[in-house]
């Protein structure tokens, strides 16, 4: 489990750092980076979050954020990289 999660994880910060690229090359603004470091501040809070989960054992809250992960990476089901898509 712990794994996966750490893959989604950087699979998620991975996508971010693109859609953040794309737009700001599309825009010419700061406001893609501003995004870009909003998303990714929220998957990391995520990441501790299951990270903490983990190591105190709390193994239902630590489910609870691999799913997080899961739903918030489904918005790339066709990209190659995609952890859960190589894993099945």
């Amino acid at each position: 489990m712990g794994e996966q999660a750490t893959s989604l994880y950087a699979f998620i910060a991975d996508r971010l750092d693109e859609e953040m690229r794309q737009q700001y090359g599309a825009d010419g603004t700061c406001g893609a980076v501003h995004r870009y470091a909003d998303r990714l501040r929220d998957a990391m809070a995520v990441h501790h979050a299951y990270v903490n989960a983990r190591g105190a054992g709390q193994e239902t809250a630590a489910a609870r954020c691999l799913q997080e992960r899961t739903e918030r990476a489904a918005c790339w089901p066709d990209h190659p990289e995609h952890p859960l898509r190589a894993a099945a």
